[in-house]
C-alpha cells in the first residue's frame, strides 16, 4: 500500500517549529477515503490520490536552532512552486502562532480520545481511547480476523491485544441496560503508538520461586492434570467472603445443580482459607510475596489474603501497586480485594505515582474501580494536581460515557478532588479546572 503524505512547517519563533503532517491512504482500506483534506484555519491544503508527496516523520513539535537549514516543502495542488509555498507560510505564520496554543490545550485535554459509538440490532457499542484509529478502522480490522463478524460479535481483550496489537484493552458487556433484550458493549483501548503510557511493575523478582506450602492446599485443589490453575473457582467465591450466610447460600443456589456440590466445596475452601489467614504474620508474608515472589500463583493468593487487613494504609498501597503487576490474574485478584475493602479514609500520597499511571490507562479493566476506590477512601484534594495535571484524559472521557455507572464514577471523583465543588456533568468546565492545576 502506498501512502501519500504532506507536511507544513511553520516557524513559530523562539526556536520552535511546528510540523503538521497529513496522511492519506489512496484506498478505502480501514474506512479511509481516497481523498483527504487538511483545514488549518485559513490554510487549506488538499491531497488527492495520485499526487506524490514526501514521506515524513510523525506529526511532532521540536526545538530547532534558528540557523538550521529550512525544511523541504512538499508539492501538492494549490502549491505549485517552492517560492509560493514560502510566501504562504510567512503569510499565515502569525495565525499559526495563535492556533498552536489552542491546539496544545485540545491535544492535552483529549489525550485518551473521545467516545465513538454505533448501534446494532440488539444494542450499542462504545469505544474509548481511539486517537489515530477510527471506529471504522477498528470494525474493518475485526472483520479481517473474524470474517463475517463485526466488532460487537468478536470484540475481546485477546483479539484486541494479540491480533490488533493494542497495548491495553478492556471489554465489558451489559445486558438489559437499555431494555430487557438490549446490550451495551463498552470497549477501551490504548493504541499501539501509545505504548509508553502503559507501565507495568516489572521489578526483578525471584524467578525460581515455587508454590508456597502455606498456599498449596488452596491451589492444588483447583489445579488440573496439565498443571493449569482454574482461577475462576477462587474468584467466584472470594467476592462473598465478607457477606452473611444467607447471601452465601443464595449465591450457591444459583449454581446449576449438576455443579453445585463442587461449587460448594470450592466456596467453603476459599472462605476457610481466608478466615485462617488473619494473623500479622500472614499479612507480612503476603506483602513480601507480592513484592518479590516470581511465581504469579503465589502473588494472586497473597493479594486475596490482604483482604483481611483493611485497617492499615500499607495494605491498600500494596494492592494498588499490584494493579500494575505484569500478570493479569494477579491484577484481577488485587482488584477483587480492593473492591471488597470497607469504606475508610486512606492517605494515598505514598502511591500517587502508581495511581497516576492507573488513571492514564495502565490496567484499563480496573480503571473504573480506581475511580470508585479513590472516592470511597476520601482521596485528598491536595492530590488533584499530582494525579490529574496533564493526566485527566481518561477520567474526562468517562464523564461523557454512556456505559453503566462510568459517568457517575468519574463525576464523583472529580467533585471529590475539587474539594467538594461540583462543576456539573459537562466536560468543558472540568477541562478548565484541570488546566488550572
Amino acid at each position: 500500500m502506498r501512502f501519500y503524505e504532506s507536511r507544513k512547517i511553520f516557524d513559530l519563533g523562539a526556536g520552535l517549529v511546528f510540523n503538521h503532517r497529513v496522511t492519506v491512504r489512496p484506498t478505502t482500506t480501514h474506512g479511509i477515503a481516497s481523498d483527504g483534506i487538511c483545514l488549518l484555519d485559513h490554510v487549506r491544503h488538499e491531497l488527492r490520490s495520485g499526487e506524490r508527496a514526501d514521506i515524513v516523520d510523525s506529526a511532532s513539535m521540536w526545538p530547532q536552532a534558528a540557523s538550521a537549514p529550512e525544511k523541504q516543502i512538499s508539492r501538492s495542488p494549490g502549491i505549485t512552486d517552492y517560492r509560493l509555498a514560502r510566501q504562504l507560510i510567512l503569510k499565515y505564520s502569525y495565525a499559526m502562532k495563535r492556533l498552536l496554543g489552542i491546539a496544545l490545550v485540545i491535544a492535552s485535554a483529549a489525550s485518551a480520545g473521545a467516545q465513538a459509538r454505533y448501534d446494532f440490532d440488539s444494542g450499542t457499542v462504545e469505544v474509548m481511547g481511539l486517537r489515530k484509529w477510527t471506529l471504522r478502522m477498528l470494525r474493518d480490522s475485526i472483520k479481517r480476523y473474524a470474517p463475517g463478524q463485526d466488532l460487537h460479535d468478536a470484540a475481546c481483550m485477546v483479539t484486541l491485544r494479540d491480533s490488533l496489537h493494542f497495548v491495553e484493552a478492556s471489554v465489558n458487556d451489559w445486558v438489559g441496560f437499555n431494555g430487557p433484550d438490549k446490550s451495551f458493549l463498552s470497549i477501551k483501548v490504548v493504541e499501539p503508538g501509545q505504548r509508553a503510557t502503559v507501565k507495568w511493575d516489572v521489578r526483578p523478582r525471584n524467578e525460581i520461586s515455587s508454590l508456597l506450602p502455606d498456599y498449596a492446599p488452596l491451589i492444588l485443589a483447583i489445579t488440573d492434570s496439565t498443571g493449569a490453575v482454574w482461577r475462576g473457582r477462587l474468584s467466584q467465591w472470594i467476592q462473598y467472603y465478607n457477606t452473611d450466610s444467607a447471601t452465601r447460600a443464595k449465591a450457591l443456589n444459583r449454581v446449576p445443580e449438576t455443579r453445585r456440590a463442587t461449587a460448594k466445596a470450592d466456596a467453603e475452601r476459599v472462605w476457610a482459607f481466608l478466615a485462617n489467614h488473619q494473623a500479622e504474620t500472614d499479612r507480612v508474608r503476603a506483602m513480601k510475596t507480592l513484592h518479590d515472589d516470581g511465581f504469579w500463583v503465589n502473588r494472586f493468593v497473597a493479594a486475596s489474603v490482604l483482604l483481611n487487613f483493611p485497617t492499615q494504609d500499607s495494605t491498600w498501597w500494596t494492592l494498588v501497586r499490584t494493579l500494575r503487576d505484569p500478570q493479569e490474574d494477579v491484577r484481577d485478584f488485587a482488584n477483587y480485594s480492593l473492591r471488597q475493602m470497607p469504606k475508610r479514609r486512606v492517605d494515598w500520597s505514598p502511591v500517587a505515582s502508581d495511581l497516576r499511571l492507573l488513571l492514564n490507562g495502565t490496567n484499563l479493566p480496573s480503571i473504573e474501580s480506581v475511580f470508585e476506590l479513590l472516592d470511597r477512601t476520601e482521596v485528598s484534594p491536595s492530590l488533584a494536581a499530582p494525579l490529574l495535571r496533564r493526566n485527566a484524559g481518561w477520567l474526562l472521557d468517562h464523564l461523557g460515557s454512556r456505559a453503566p455507572m462510568a459517568s457517575d464514577l468519574a463525576h464523583k471523583l472529580l467533585v471529590r478532588l475539587n474539594n467538594g465543588r461540583d462543576l456539573g456533568t459537562k466536560r468543558a468546565p472540568w477541562e478548565r479546572w484541570v488546566a488550572s492545576l
